[in-house]
């Protein structure tokens, strides 16, 4: 009978997942190369694993291995619930393979993009996962990246290789829902709200919603594209505060993420557009905050809590010819109060 004081052994976790010590050493490598597992086998061991409490000698595996076994996860800003909870969930799907994760933050400027390039030269960390838009590195660097041999795998951003995964929602999808939602409301004068111009996931969310309008009956000529400065609700305040100083009348909002639509709402409350009586509102990602908005937030659902098991796999696993290696989710309209 085990002790609280033993120490769980891999033999321990082999025995009670009726494995052998290799198959579950595979399985804590997310390697399939020398032996082959099933998904159902590989649910097994982790489940003993977290039972019995069986932690790796991470330094014992890095010496023996040459590798830290640490993830640099990159991303332009932290503060965004939406990728903050995708994190999160990244690093307790990396956790049973002792993977730890180090974040770094970085802005747009050409002085931080160079920065960033040399501390992804000095191979401190063995792969990384490059989170959002981060507008100042090109998909040349990203290939460049690739090409030296570390491993990437991209979140929410298209890729610019078959070869280098990533991980993201169908923001034209996406966009379509919330449009096909505010007109099925009977709006008819609408304001697609999306983040700093440019910005390829702003873009593709307001294509969509742009294409669904105009197939569901709606004008072009009544749709007002905004670009904002940032992600925050205070751009997304301002953005529709210098709409409406116009003298535009719109009854729906269509914003590209759950942030820009609650600044959104304070502004059209403000100026008299009670929300959602005279405008209604969908946002994007289903971020915590959605549900505690006044009024709470429509919403268009991102699968976080997939999309991190997924990114966490394509980064533990490692690329191969019979691996899907680009991972589009699908989004889910999340119909609350604001329309």
């Amino acid at each position: 009978m085990r002790t609280l004081g033993d120490k769980v052994r891999m033999k321990d976790v082999a025995r009670e997942a009726g494995v052998t010590v290799g198959t579950v050493s595979a399985v804590l490598r997310g390697s399939r190369d020398r032996i082959f597992y099933s998904d159902e086998t590989r649910e097994r061991i982790l489940g003993v694993v977290g039972r019995l409490g069986y932690r790796v000698n991470h330094a014992a595996r890095s010496l023996r291995e040459g590798k830290t076994r640490t993830v640099g996860v990159i991303l332009d800003d932290i503060t965004l619930p939406f990728l903050a909870s995708l994190i999160c969930g990244v690093g307790k799907a990396l956790e049973p393979h002792g993977y730890s994760i180090i974040l770094c933050a970085v802005d747009a400027s050409e002085a931080a993009r160079e920065s960033l390039l040399q501390v992804l030269a000095r191979g401190h960390v063995d792969s990384f996962m490059l989170a959002g838009a981060l507008g100042n590195l090109t998909d040349r660097d990203i290939l460049d990246i690739h090409s030296r041999g570390h491993h990437v795998v991209l979140i929410e951003r298209e890729s610019p290789s078959p070869a280098i995964p990533s991980v993201r929602v169908d923001n034209s999808t996406g966009g379509g829902l919330a449009a096909a939602h505010l007109l099925k409301r009977g709006c008819r004068r609408l304001v697609v709200l999306g983040g700093p111009a440019g910005n390829p996931m702003s873009r593709q969310r307001a294509e969509g919603a742009q294409a669904v309008w105009r197939k569901g009956g709606g004008a072009t000529s009544d749709v007002a594209v905004l670009a904002s400065g940032g992600w925050t609700a205070d751009f997304g305040y301002e953005a529709v505060s210098r709409h409406l100083a116009s003298g535009a009348q719109p009854d729906g909002v269509f914003a590209c993420n759950d942030l820009l639509a609650i600044g959104a709402m304070r502004a059209l409350n403000e100026k008299g557009f009670a929300v959602p009586d005279a405008a209604a509102v969908v946002g994007f990602d289903d971020s915590p905050l959605a549900a505690f908005a006044l009024p709470p937030l429509s919403t268009i659902r991102q699968p976080v809590d997939l999309m991190g098991k997924a990114a966490a796999e394509l980064l533990v696993a490692r690329p191969s010819a019979e691996m899907d290696l680009q991972r589009r989710f699908s989004p889910e309209l999340i119909v609350r109060r604001s329309a």
